[in-house]
C-alpha cells in the first residue's frame, strides 16, 4: 500500500510529455524520470534515487520530506507552441 508516489493527472494531459523530478531538503535532485505516458514511460517514484551526488543510484532514500516538480509539456492550440505546466509540492517518505 502506498509503495509509489503517484500524481493523478486530468485526462487531457495523459498523452503529453511529462518530467518528474524529486529533490531532497538540500535541493539536490535525487530522482528524475520523463516520458510521454506518466506512470508507464515516466515511472512513478518508489522512494529510490536515480540521480544524485549524495546517494548511490538505485538506493532507497531515507525517511524525510522531499519536494517534487512535475512538468507537463502542453501544446497551446491557439499559438501552436509548447508551454510548460509545473505542478509543485512535497511528499513525506516514511520507511
Amino acid at each position: 500500500l502506498n509503495d509509489q508516489f503517484e500524481i493523478l493527472l486530468p485526462h487531457n494531459y495523459e498523452n503529453s510529455q511529462v518530467i518528474l523530478e524529486v529533490f531532497n531538503r538540500w535541493g539536490t535532485r535525487v530522482y528524475k524520470s520523463s516520458g510521454i505516458r506518466y506512470g508507464i514511460d515516466c515511472p512513478f517514484w518508489d522512494g529510490t534515487s536515480t540521480t544524485s551526488n549524495m546517494v548511490t543510484v538505485g538506493e532507497k532514500l531515507p525517511s524525510g520530506t522531499y519536494y517534487y516538480v512535475l512538468t507537463i509539456k502542453v501544446n497551446n492550440p491557439s499559438t501552436g507552441e509548447t508551454e510548460d505546466l509545473d505542478l509543485k509540492g512535497f511528499v513525506e517518505l516514511r520507511r
